[in-house]
């Protein structure tokens, strides 16, 4: 079955087009996120996906799935927490707006939530029936799969990456939540830059100087892994993953300087779970977006 799935990111929407039985990626297209005009991101994503249709012709898609960084429920958006202000309306029904552009059936979710599915279907959470997905990037996200399905329908725990991490955190800037010194905070990307003090005005550049032996990117990503071995310890003793897989952009980066996620935490005698970076990369909301649009269709359990 092959099905469209969309992660709409802070920064880059993908658009994929996938096959469902296998996972495989057959055509993908990455764009700037587009966040203030509906019509516009409307148009685009109907585009791209004709574009899609071109390349791979014959072939037709059966339905679509869609992330988003936020609360969305039977298609509608609740909010965004500012990330795409033209769907923060309280009730912004992205799924009939794409069906309207598109002609498929939509099917959206939490973008974290198709994260976690997609690696538990055909990523690094392939084999293990519990599996927590954090995904590191613009904000933090927190997904959890068991036996490739969600535990509830509706994403109630999107919020899960603004638990409070550091009580005397002067030096990070407010959240969306409120607070500082959360996870989210800690662990986006103006969360790692905070960590250099101010010495590198992009992830990218923080990275291309730890390639270079940089004492400054090289203690603040020391300091970064230290929040996230912390997060990790967090939400495992919560949730008893057998599997932690960490992706999203930022976690691209530390995968390439050849860092490991750390975790000893135990929540049980023989719990002992393993953490690794996600094996679909960046296309690991793509497919999960996709995956989730087909079990919808087929009427399986999500």
């Amino acid at each position: 079955m092959l099905c469209i799935g969309i992660d709409v990111g802070g920064t880059r929407t993908k658009v994929g087009a996938v096959d469902t039985l296998s996972g495989k990626v057959a055509a993908l297209e990455i764009a700037p996120t587009i966040k203030d005009d509906a019509h516009a991101f409307m148009l685009a994503i109907g585009s791209t996906i004709e574009k899609l249709q071109q390349r791979l012709a014959p072939a037709t898609f059966v339905a679509l799935g869609i992330g988003v960084p936020g609360y969305i429920e039977s298609g509608v958006v609740d909010t965004t927490w500012g990330f795409l202000p033209f769907m923060d309306t309280g009730c912004f029904n992205l799924c009939q707006a794409l069906h309207a552009a598109t002609g498929l059936p939509c099917f959206g979710d939490n973008d974290a939530r198709l994260v976690a599915l997609g690696e538990a279907c055909f990523g690094a959470g392939a084999g293990h029936r519990r599996l927590l997905a954090l995904t590191l990037g613009t904000g933090l996200g927190v997904g959890f799969v068991s036996d490739q399905g969600f535990l509830e329908a509706q994403p109630r725990t999107h919020m899960a990456g603004h638990i409070r991490l550091r009580l005397d955190d002067a030096a990070s800037s407010s959240c969306i939540c409120g607070q500082s010194g959360c996870a989210e905070a800690r662990l986006c990307a103006a969360g790692l830059l905070t960590n250099a003090r101010g010495k590198f005005v992009s992830p990218e550049a923080l990275f291309t100087a730890a390639q270079s032996q940089s004492h400054a990117a090289a203690g603040a990503i020391e300091r970064y892994l230290a929040d996230l071995e912390l997060v990790v310890h967090n939400f495992a003793l919560v949730y008893a993953p057998d599997r932690v897989v960490v992706g999203g952009g930022l976690a691209l980066g530390l995968q390439a300087l050849g860092v490991q996620p750390r975790t000893n935490v135990r929540s049980f005698t023989s719990h002992r779970p393993s953490v690794a970076f996600a094996a679909l990369g960046d296309g690991a909301g793509v497919v999960g977006a996709a995956v989730y649009a087909a079990k919808a269709m087929l009427g399986a359990a999500i």
